[in-house]
């Protein structure tokens, strides 16, 4: 089992991931992609409230980012620039199949 900044790490990626398909969505099933869900397991180990918009929760979760491993960084760019260029690259892809 992982423990300390490697369990950190994994805990708010994945749940940027999740987020992240909640988000881009419509853009996914576009490219073929999408229609497995991505499963929620760390949202409330992270402390983030799902009653809130996806937005309000990727801001929260850069937040808490941010607060666990001592580096204040824009964590929401970070998330955001990895899910562009997947998506720009799905996209190329399912033209490419065309």
């Amino acid at each position: 089992m992982l423990a300390g900044p490697a369990r950190v790490r994994l805990m708010c990626y994945a749940t940027a991931a999740t987020l992240l398909q909640q988000e881009h969505g419509q853009r996914l099933v576009g490219t073929g992609c999408g229609e497995e869900r991505i499963d929620d397991v760390f949202s409330s180990d992270l402390d983030l409230v799902s009653t809130v918009s996806v937005e309000d929760r990727l801001a929260a979760l850069a937040q808490r980012q941010a607060s666990l491993t001592g580096r204040d960084l824009n964590w929401r760019a970070t998330y955001e620039h990895a899910a562009e260029r997947l998506m720009t690259r799905l996209e190329r892809e399912a033209a490419w199949a065309a």
